[in-house]
């Protein structure tokens, strides 16, 4: 397994892990109110969070694979073209 690789099943390891975790918060939230369902409402929302930067992680990693600039730039967004960076 390639290093690349590695990277990419601990990104999906993760994301699934955390996709249990905001299955049983989603149906804990279904159940009537009750004290500490503020922490649980908080909780959801750093999951899906992480969730969604583990997918921007997911994105770069193929970026890196196919060996494109791994960190796009706002010129990169603007031009199209990978920024240019002195010494590399």
């Amino acid at each position: 397994m390639t290093k690349e690789s590695d990277h990419s099943a601990n990104l999906s390891k993760a994301r699934e892990m955390l996709l249990v975790e905001r299955r049983q918060l989603a149906a804990e939230l279904t159940k009537s109110y009750q004290r500490g369902d503020g922490e649980k409402r908080e909780r959801f929302m750093v999951v899906q969070s992480m969730i969604e930067a583990i997918d921007r992680a997911a994105l770069d990693e193929a970026r890196i694979a196919r060996g494109e600039d791994p960190v796009p730039t706002v010129t990169h967004y603007v031009t199209g073209k990978p920024s240019q960076i002195p010494g590399q």
